[in-house]
């Protein structure tokens, strides 16, 4: 079982499980989207034009943003940019994605439904697999363990 977990875990298992997650998480949704709905429209004389069903897409691919944003964020250490991104991930992206939700499930009750239906089986999937956690907490690990170093050696010890 160990040995188990450690293949799990380990680095070269990284980039396969981020692409299940990514895929699961953001593109299978999208997929279902793009395949039962139409998208986009095009109307006569004009370019293509975005509907209800591309504000939902946006509002997939912002959660997905939020979500690496956080675990990024987490693997910083304290500085004015984190600070401007934690603003941002922890109220105007809420923000923006609550204002396009509200008027697309106002028009979209029973399809809204359906998408997230799909979205919460997919992103259950994506929970599974999701490597970017341990990335960010590693990452954070060993920004601590230099700082602890880097004071070490100025001290002399």
């Amino acid at each position: 079982m160990e040995y188990m977990r450690r293949v799990y875990n380990s680095w070269y298992m990284f980039i396969p499980r981020l692409i299940i997650w990514i895929g699961s998480t953001f593109v299978c949704p999208i997929c279902l989207i793009m395949s039962k709905f139409e998208v986009f429209e095009k109307t006569e004389g004009k370019t293509i034009q975005f509907n209800g069903w591309s504000i939902i897409i946006v509002l997939i691919v912002g959660i997905g943003v939020f979500y690496l944003l956080k675990y990024i964020l987490k693997a910083m250490t304290f500085n004015y940019i984190s600070q401007i991104l934690n603003g941002f991930i922890t109220l105007v992206l809420w923000l923006i994605l609550a204002y396009m939700l509200v008027g697309t499930i106002a028009r979209y009750q029973e399809e809204m439904k359906w998408i997230l239906k799909w979205y919460i089986l997919t992103a259950s999937i994506g929970v599974l697999v999701n490597p970017i956690p341990r990335w960010s907490y590693n990452r954070k690990n060993k920004d601590i363990a230099v700082s602890i170093g880097t004071y070490m050696d100025r001290r002399g010890g």
